[in-house]
């Protein structure tokens, strides 16, 4: 949770007047538990939510994640009501299925680089096609998957995606 992605990640939201929440998952640092490939991370998710959303006066939440953490959120977030938008940063579709069904409810932005092995841009592209309207998918020239030196233009583009509250 404390990496230049994420980092850059919370530039935008704070740019753009956002509280956030950082945690870790199950297993990761000093959370107790173990890996649960990804359905557990997302009670972790959802039970985040449901933390935020007892201790602050939340009117909406965006469940933000960099690569397995946007696998998380979009799978915590495309089912959870008590979330609004999602954001998949380098969402690692070519090792893992996307568990998307069909047309998605919310808003869900998709972000990657062009140089991003784990993140192509073909099957993003499809994915954003199966997600309908309330996808929007953004591809920044030159990005691997890791951002090195990219985390700037990151940034506004999240920010940008976002617009004024």
């Amino acid at each position: 949770m404390h990496n230049n992605v994420v980092e850059a990640v919370l530039d935008a939201l704070w740019r753009r007047g956002y509280a956030t929440l950082r945690f870790n998952f199950r297993g990761v640092g000093e959370s107790e538990g173990e890996y649960d490939g990804g359905q557990g991370e997302a009670d972790d998710a959802r039970a985040a939510v449901s933390f935020l959303a007892e201790r602050a006066a939340v009117k909406a939440v965006t469940l933000a994640g960099y690569s397995f953490g946007a696998s998380v959120a979009m799978r915590a977030g495309l089912a959870d009501a008590a979330i609004d938008r999602v954001i998949a940063v380098a969402l690692p579709i070519a090792m893992t299925n996307s568990g998307v069904g069909g047309p998605a409810a919310k808003p869900v932005l998709l972000v990657s680089g062009d140089c991003d092995s784990y993140s192509p841009v073909d099957p993003l592209r499809a994915l954003a096609l199966k997600l309908g309207d309330a996808a929007h998918l953004e591809i920044i020239g030159g990005a691997d998957h890791f951002f090195g030196g990219d985390e700037p233009q990151l940034s506004a583009v999240i920010a940008g995606a976002l617009g004024d509250r």
